[in-house]
């Protein structure tokens, strides 16, 4: 599948609120630029731990994050000290 074919698979608030919050990730940027919408995603492998940087709405393999979080003292990209709040 090439990046033209791809289309996000877009649920209503019902959906959404049946999916367990284990396998639901929110990244909001509305405090920095009120325009931009929240975007929802869902884990698809579950098998997968998956961890998302709240200041940069990065998603990252639990352990590279946490070892990069070691290493440099924060977020590989944005360098946030604040460790994320999703606890997937």
């Amino acid at each position: 599948m090439t990046q033209d074919e791809y289309r996000p698979v877009l649920v209503d608030e019902i959906t959404l609120a049946s999916l367990s919050p284990e396998e639901v990730f929110i990244v909001d940027h509305t405090e920095v630029c009120p325009t931009l919408p929240r975007k929802y995603y869902k884990l698809m492998i579950p098998d997968i731990d998956i961890t998302l940087c709240d200041q940069c709405g990065h998603f990252f393999l639990r352990d590279e994050y946490d070892f990069a979080y070691l290493e440099h003292g924060g977020c590989p990209v944005c360098h946030s000290k604040e460790i994320s709040s999703e606890e997937n």
